[in-house]
């Protein structure tokens, strides 16, 4: 009776062995998470006065799986095809040249580095930029950094190219005000300029039309700035020693970055929006920010953004696109504008993010702080009707705050940009137009 009482049993057993082994897994997952969670304190911000401060997040699978997205860097080269003038040496030298020369402006005092500045990040450093009559424009000035890598390009997405998006501050009377005859004046004129427009556009400014030279002018520039490429961070290092298999113990990397890090792509659902080796999608959103412009109008964000883009014969589908039979000519054609991408705004990317302040669409948040108050805590009655699911309160306690914000410092390097990032290539420009050395 007992031998018999034991084999009935013995299946339950087996069963009940069963589970406890496959509960092992996401108990070691559940360890880890109270493991790296600070303890409450009852007044310091979530985390103690102790030691607990350099305690180590210990990653779980689908943590480690969302960080590693955020690699590698740098990114592959995406060459634009509807730019003939983009990889040229002759192009990106000449475009190096004119984007730091107010020569281009109508008044001879603007250039694209008045507000694209190389030491801060190429952004400049205000809420928004003054016109040239000295009022403030509508947006925040945006960086440059790895802007050759998107697919829509400003704050509205209102262009689908590098160069188109170029086109809009050169020609803008509020901005720097060229015009078509002058720069088909100045790169004819000058010898020299004439040579390298002619080696990064196939034809001669001289026998073009001034709306072909402007064109031509706007994509050299284009051809200069998506060379742009931010640098390797610290995060990055951490990421690779992640990726190698390691726990990246022995990479330096601050703790507070690494718990800041887990709130990203955890708790915060930054990772979300913020999402690749660019830490943005590179779509459109409302995230409760305000849709006032400077002179009280109200700013319609991607709704607009779309029909500018659309309407724009400079887009990738028009004539002036040198890629005559590319697949990107189509997407143009599926854009339509609808009530949900009314004050939506284009989701920037966050390398070298801590040296491009103020921030937002209206520049409105001083600081990176600031930025992490915004969407710990947003304004859910600013949000439309069709608003954003993903923005919801967080309320992180101060020290999370503080975590995130080194975080997100742990994405910017120190750069000598202006030193590091021009290369003219003399030798190669010299075969192409020997007059065309070094100043």
């Amino acid at each position: 009776m007992s031998v018999s009482l034991r084999r009935r049993r013995r299946p339950w057993l087996a069963i009940a062995a069963g589970v406890a082994l496959a509960a092992i897994p996401v108990l070691v997952d559940t360890l880890a998470l109270v493991q790296a969670a600070p303890p409450a304190d009852g007044g310091q911000g979530g985390y103690g006065p102790q030691a607990v401060k350099d305690v180590r997040p210990i990653w779980s699978e689908a943590e480690r799986r969302r960080i590693l997205k955020h690699g590698p860097w740098p990114p592959v080269n995406i060459p634009d095809l509807g730019n003939r003038a983009a990889g040229r040496h002759a192009a990106r030298r000449l475009g190096a040249e004119l984007f730091f020369d107010p020569v281009l402006s109508a008044n001879g005092r603007v250039s694209c580095a008045s507000c694209h500045h190389p030491g801060r990040d190429w952004s400049d450093g205000q809420a928004r930029p003054l016109a040239r009559d000295g009022r403030p424009l509508d947006r925040n000035t945006p960086s440059l950094w790895n802007v050759g890598q998107h697919r829509w390009l400003g704050w509205d997405g209102g262009s689908d190219s590098l160069w188109a998006f170029v086109m809009r501050p050169l020609m803008d009377s509020r901005e720097m005000g060229a015009r078509p005859e002058d720069l088909k004046r100045l790169m004819t004129d000058d010898p020299r300029r004439r040579c390298l427009y002619r080696a990064s556009i196939d034809e001669d400014p001289a026998t073009s039309s001034p709306e072909a030279v402007a064109r031509g002018v706007a994509k050299v520039l284009a051809a200069f700035v998506g060379t742009l490429i931010s640098p390797r961070t610290s995060f990055d290092a951490y990421r690779d020693a992640l990726a190698r298999g390691g726990d990246a113990a022995g990479v330096d990397y601050p703790v507070a970055a690494q718990r800041g890090l887990r709130i990203f792509v955890g708790q915060g659902r930054c990772h979300l929006c913020h999402s690749g080796p660019m830490f943005s999608h590179g779509e459109f959103h409302d995230i409760g920010r305000p849709h006032r412009r400077a002179d009280g109008r109200v700013d319609p964000g991607r709704h607009a953004g779309i029909a500018r883009v659309r309407s724009d014969r400079n887009n990738r589908a028009g004539p002036h696109s040198d890629d005559r039979a590319g697949a990107a000519r189509a997407a143009v054609g599926f854009l339509r504008s609808s009530h949900r991408n009314w004050g939506a705004f284009r989701v920037p990317g966050l390398r070298q993010v801590a040296g491009t302040a103020p921030y937002f669409h209206d520049g409105s948040a001083a600081g990176l702080a600031d930025v992490i108050a915004h969407y710990d805590l947003p304004d859910a009655e600013r949000l439309h009707t069709e608003g954003e699911a993903l923005i919801a309160a967080l309320n992180l306690t101060p020290g999370q705050r503080d975590d995130l914000e080194a975080f997100l410092r742990t994405l910017s390097a120190p750069t000598n940009a202006q030193a590091s990032t021009i290369r003219l290539e003399n030798q190669a420009i010299d075969a192409i137009c020997p007059s065309a050395g070094p100043n």
